[in-house]
């Protein structure tokens, strides 16, 4: 399991991490799988997310609102939404087989 706290302080308190790329913290097929699970497609789109997006999508998956007013994720949804990404990735491999 990757190390959420070490993730979630490259979020919170390092403002320059904010415009990475997602790929500094997850794999390609990692992200193209938060890619087609957030936002309902099947064909992830070329381009990384930043890495704000992406832990935007893993604390949805952890059950993170983020409504207007919410703020940053915090450890526990980004705790939960992690535990649920190997899964999804798993699945998004095996749909990617024959291609």
């Amino acid at each position: 399991m990757r190390d959420v706290f070490g993730f979630f302080q490259i979020f919170c308190f390092i403002p320059e991490f904010r415009f990475y790329v997602g790929t500094v913290v997850l794999r390609k097929e990692e992200w193209q799988a938060l890619y087609c699970n957030v936002n309902r497609v099947s064909e992830p789109t070329a381009d990384p997310p930043s890495l704000r997006e992406a832990v935007l999508w893993i604390a949805k998956l952890g059950g993170f609102l983020a409504r207007k007013s919410d703020g940053d994720p915090g450890p526990q949804v980004l705790w939960c939404g992690f535990q649920y990404l190997p899964y999804i990735t798993d699945m998004f491999l095996i749909m990617r087989r024959n291609e």
